[in-house]
């Protein structure tokens, strides 16, 4: 896009002169690249949310400490990142002493019996997480 100003030529808001050509050169660079891609504005909440895709949603088995499976691995990452249960919980796969802890937090948060087992009400809890569950449990005390 070329912009004639009298006597000057103007390229793309950019002047003739050097420094102009530099900022052109880079601009156009960084394109070429990719880098800046992204960059257009705040991330929604949503885009950036992690996605728990182990399994299917309604792959919803009843799991306990010692089972390992791609839906202890999804039972793992909503826990994580949807529950609001303290501390980080990796997505092993494997049903250990964490995830049974983190299981009994969802169930009581949720009013549900701590079993530490995953029946159907606990995968409920755990893809409707109760908001303000993980506030309310460190303001009483629970975990």
């Amino acid at each position: 896009m070329s912009i004639s100003v009298p006597g000057r030529r103007v390229v793309a808001g950019f002047g003739r002169t050097r420094r102009g050509r530099v900022a052109a050169l880079a601009l156009s660079s960084c394109a070429a690249l990719g880098l800046g891609a992204g960059m257009t504005g705040p991330v929604s909440p949503a885009a950036a949310a992690p996605r728990c895709d182990h399994v299917a949603k309604d792959n919803r088995p009843e799991l306990r400490e010692g089972d390992r499976d791609d839906a202890v691995a999804q039972v793992q990452c909503l826990i994580d990142t949807r529950s609001g249960a303290p501390g980080e919980l990796p997505e092993t796969g494997v049903f250990d002493a964490a995830t049974a802890d983190g299981v009994r937090w969802v169930q009581k948060c949720n009013g549900l019996d701590p079993s530490g087992v995953t029946n159907e009400a606990t995968w409920k809890a755990l893809y409707r997480a109760k908001k303000g569950c993980g506030r309310q449990a460190e303001h009483t005390g629970t975990e």
